[in-house]
């Protein structure tokens, strides 16, 4: 990914724009469904449609050769149209990962996000339009976070209609601006590095401190996965075994987390 979010630990992946040729693309896929079988592949690329042209082409290729494929990725909103998202879907695209982050604007701001809250709704707007299905990302504890803000990102993951949500709290890897923000105004918890694992507080400002970020956390998984529209979905989705199943695992996920980082403590 060749952004600069304050986050992003560039530093150790790189963030060098690669790619390969459509062409090329497709005979990996041919390859994969000849000798595999495989009917759905997810592009791990961290933007999918870094180059638009060679995205659409892609499709193109994908349609022309009535290859019997679902598939699925992850982008961000400044690089999607709608005619792009209306050929993604024909080609078989069936769920697009999008990284929200934060549901106020200042924060997504300093975070180097490139986008507006008014964009993020349009673009999730269009692609259920579309009939594409939606995985969303937030982070919580960015500089500029609150209580407020935090149960203001999370009230806003609930309203939109997505089939999944994805919460995790900033993780100041050594190397980013976040790190050094941090580290400048004495915020960080530790250096212990067996603790910088996206799910526990490493963060503490005098806006937000430790266990409001440990609470929230907890509680993002909770309501958003509890609200009466969710519930809905999931029936929709699976019926009684998959929704019971859900459950299940979305209680005990964030209770497994919180114990392991008291353990940690």
């Amino acid at each position: 990914c060749p952004y600069q979010c304050c986050y992003c630990s560039k530093n150790v992946f790189g963030s060098k724009y690669r790619a390969q040729s459509p062409s090329r693309t497709i005979e990996e896929i041919e390859l994969l469904i000849k000798n595999y079988g495989i009917k759905e592949i997810y592009f791990n690329d961290d933007v999918f449609t870094q180059n638009m042209k060679k995205t659409e082409e892609l499709c193109d290729l994908l349609i022309e050769r009535k290859i019997d494929l679902t598939w699925g990725c992850s982008t961000r909103f400044n690089l999607v149209t709608p005619k792009l998202l209306e050929k993604m879907k024909k080609s078989g695209c069936i769920t697009i990962g999008y990284g929200i982050e934060s549901a106020e604007q200042s924060i997504l701001d300093y975070s180097k996000k490139n986008t507006t809250i008014a964009n993020i709704q349009s673009t999730l707007k269009k692609t259920r339009e579309i009939g594409m299905e939606i995985a969303a990302f937030f982070m919580l504890g960015l500089p500029g976070e609150t209580r407020q803000t935090a149960l203001k990102t999370i009230s806003f993951a609930k309203k939109i209609d997505c089939r999944e949500a994805y919460f995790s709290l900033a993780t100041p890897y050594p190397g980013t601006e976040l790190y050094a923000w941090a580290k400048k105004n004495d915020y960080l918890i530790t250096e212990d590095w067996s603790r910088y694992n996206t799910c526990e507080p490493l963060i503490s400002t005098p806006n937000i401190s430790e266990s409001e970020l440990r609470q929230l956390f907890y509680e993002s998984y909770l309501r958003y996965y509890t609200s009466p529209k969710k519930i809905i979905n999931l029936i929709k989705y699976g019926g009684n075994e998959y929704i019971l199943k859900f459950f299940k695992e979305s209680y005990r996920l964030p209770k497994t987390l919180y114990c392991s980082m008291e353990k940690n403590r």
